[in-house]
């Protein structure tokens, strides 16, 4: 009886051990079953088409380096959906987040909408800064010369003025009377507002704002920043390019009748550097500068039609200014081919109090009639908060921190040759040297190169008077730097804008198509004229984001080309 219990008992423990092994050994399988769906969902997440967007086929080994980029292939989707594209900022931010300025200490008046240019590699400084200041009822244009600090309590890198902010001069323009309508107060001395600076591809830093227009309520002008700011020639080097728009010129308005606000219109230029003008991208709007009144833009697939994601009360709205992209890294050779233009417009929706932009990089030909070929899915900064009023304002080439050399070294045709191929260079090897290294060394001298003449600067057009130059002085220091404010004809000084004041007589000015664009006086170093050192980069380059946040704060953004033309919507493959 008791063997025979034993011998049950023994049977028992038997089959519940097997039934406890089958079990692990399920468990087992299931755990590895999850793990090989999990790899796999990291290797291809869910990317299902919605709302219109399509994502083209992954290819996850990035193009080499001098190889032509393939539109549409993705790198990294770990950070990407149907919708959007998370960015995380390069160089300077370690934390990878966007970065803030302070251009006022203790001052809590709204400065946004900035824009930054990058110092040379010698220079005492990092970047010249303009912003947008509202205070009370005027409304300026402040810059400063801005250096990277740090906070004391928290340890983060932002840029701060190495001085107080100026106030560049307010020019006096008197609206058309009644074309404001009920904006009635707009129409005497508005201010400056939104100062959009850029370079163009001959290295002009050349500015548009919003002031009185003398067409409409409101209306853009185009002027080199030297003519109010002098010293930025002997600053960037640039006291032989001529200054070509050295009065306030407004930029004509393509449509019939004239709107009453002209805003967000940017220059973009050909593979030759001839100039045009934005007006509108949904639809697109561009004219020929200076005096094209004809829409050149081609009837072609609308790449922007479905990014409002079928919002009744949102619009399409330009945002930054234009740069010139090759989609290859340094040094492969830029041709009309491998070469877009890059810009960044917002979907603005409207419904208050839930405001908020979103933001689209759209890549268009580099030739006339620069039609738009793929855009970006929604653009988020990481560190920013997008689901309020966050405004991509302008960009820029981030020449302090990129890792190359100058094209000079693989220009290598003489200079006699005919300098309007946009594919007239040859590729050659070279040493990718850092920025720290170029300091104060020029260009080696290829063997048997033809030295190219650059033109001596020509006397501008016509200037206003007087103009107060600054004196020629060194660079200012880290610790103190000296600017002297020059104060045109028309111009409020500082003490008049702090109270009531005599109004100035009008200040000058011009139309667009009055302009002379002095195209055979131009500087251009290169046969490639692709090539620009102010305008153009390539994949491997750095771009600043330059934005406005909730129309009180400004902050920007750094990062690599390549990163934001990742994974990109061909618009021809667009339903």
């Amino acid at each position: 009886m008791a063997a025979a219990m034993v011998a049950s008992a023994l049977l028992y423990s038997q089959s519940l051990m097997t039934q406890l092994l089958r079990r692990k050994a399920l468990l087992l399988v299931i755990v590895l079953v999850l793990l090989l769906l999990s790899v796999i969902g990291m290797r291809s997440p869910d990317l299902s088409v919605s709302m219109g967007d399509q994502l083209l086929a992954t290819d996850e080994t990035f193009v080499a380096k001098t190889s032509t980029f393939k539109i549409g292939s993705c790198v990294d989707t770990r950070a990407v959906s149907s919708k959007a594209i998370v960015l995380g900022s390069a160089s300077a931010n370690e934390e990878l987040t966007m970065t803030r300025f302070r251009f006022h200490k203790f001052d809590t008046s709204h400065y946004y909408n900035p824009s930054l240019l990058p110092a040379l590699p010698d220079s005492p400084f990092d970047y010249v800064g303009f912003v947008r200041y509202d205070r009370l009822s005027a409304r300026e244009v402040h810059w400063c010369y801005m250096n990277w600090t740090i906070t004391t309590g928290s340890g983060r890198s932002f840029l701060d003025c190495i001085e107080t902010a100026k106030i560049l001069p307010t020019p006096h323009f008197p609206s058309i009377k009644g074309s404001c309508e009920k904006f009635k107060h707009y129409e005497n001395d508005f201010g400056l507002m939104d100062p959009r600076v850029f370079w163009s591809p001959f290295g002009e830093p050349l500015m548009i704002v919003i002031t009185n227009s003398h067409m409409a309520c409101l209306g853009q002008y185009l002027i080199d920043v030297r003519v109010l700011v002098p010293e930025l020639s002997k600053v960037f080097k640039i006291e032989h390019v001529p200054i070509r728009y050295s009065i306030y010129t407004e930029l004509n308005d393509a449509s019939s009748p004239y709107s009453m606000f002209h805003k967000n219109w940017f220059l973009l230029y050909d593979d030759n550097n001839r100039g045009f003008l934005s007006h509108g991208m949904h639809p697109q709007i561009i004219t020929e500068v200076p005096n094209g009144l004809v829409n050149i833009a081609a009837d072609n697939v609308d790449c922007l039609h479905n990014i409002i994601y079928g919002a009744s009360s949102a619009e399409i709205h330009q945002g930054t200014n234009s740069l010139r992209l090759t989609l290859c890294d340094f040094p492969c050779v830029p041709t009309v081919e491998n070469t877009v233009l890059i810009s960044i417009v917002h979907a603005k929706y409207m419904n208050y109090p839930d405001m908020f932009y979103r933001r689209f990089l759209v890549l268009m030909e580099p030739v006339a009639p620069f039609r738009v070929i793929a855009r970006t899915r929604n653009l988020i900064y990481a560190g920013a908060d997008v689901s309020n009023i966050l405004f991509s304002f302008s960009l820029t080439w981030d020449t302090t921190v990129r890792t190359h050399g100058s094209w000079r070294e693989f220009d290598s045709l003489p200079a006699s040759a005919p300098s309007t191929s946009s594919t007239s260079s040859t590729k050659s090897e070279g040493k990718l040297v850092k920025r720290a290294e170029l300091a104060g060394k020029p260009a080696a001298a290829k063997p048997n190169a033809v030295a190219r003449a650059v033109p001596a600067a020509a006397k501008p057009k016509s200037l206003p008077k007087p103009i107060a130059r600054a004196p020629a002085a060194a660079p200012p220091s880290k610790a103190a730097a000296k600017h002297d404010k020059p104060v045109a004809a028309g111009a409020k000084t500082n003490a008049e804008n702090d109270g009531p004041h005599v109004r100035p007589e009008p200040a000058p000015w011009q139309h667009m198509k009055d302009a002379d664009q002095m195209m055979d006086k131009m500087p251009f170093p290169y046969n490639n004229t692709l090539v620009s050192d102010w305008y153009h980069g390539w994949l491997d380059d750095t771009i600043i984001i330059s934005f406005g946040m909730g129309d009180m704060f400004a902050g920007f953004f750094q990062v690599k080309a390549r990163d934001i033309v990742n994974c990109l919507i061909k618009c021809d493959a667009m339903p």
